[in-house]
């Protein structure tokens, strides 16, 4: 399967099971469930795309993550993006979007002003920064 099919199908497993309108807010016939490994940080398959256009106005670029062992955590879902020069910081940003344990959202910030391009890595975390996932490469 291609990263966007991988994609499209960690997102449509959010609605597996549900019929067409069903209401998804807690109850007692239906309750959203995500089972992961707790001191394991995720794994990542895809970066989709893995790239970003340079977005006007510096605006953030919207990346799903693919991967496994994804967990909402209670806020210590993070994503961090390798700066381009050894010089700078990474940067962390978050809180990603959680699909399921398969699939994340994160915002990824533009690249710096002075219009550098290049490859850099992409990862994630469970569990507020203390572990990270191996990381993948994303161009700017």
């Amino acid at each position: 399967m291609s990263p966007l099919g991988a994609a499209k199908q960690a997102v449509r497993d959010l609605d597996r099971g549900l019929p067409s309108g069903a209401d998804t807010s807690l109850s007692a016939t239906w309750v959203p469930l995500v089972v992961f490994e707790p001191g394991v940080p995720p794994t990542l398959a895809a970066l989709v795309p893995n790239y970003s256009k340079l977005a006007p106005y510096g605006n953030p670029a919207a990346v799903v993550l693919v991967g496994a062992n994804f967990a909402t955590s209670y806020g210590d879902l993070l994503c961090e993006i390798a700066a381009l020069w050894a010089q700078q910081p990474a940067q962390r940003f978050g809180p990603p979007i959680f699909y399921n344990g398969s699939a994340i959202q994160c915002l990824v910030p533009p690249p710096p002003r002075d219009g550098s391009t290049g490859d850099v890595s992409l990862r994630a975390s469970s569990d507020g920064g203390v572990s990270w996932s191996a990381p993948l490469n994303f161009t700017w």
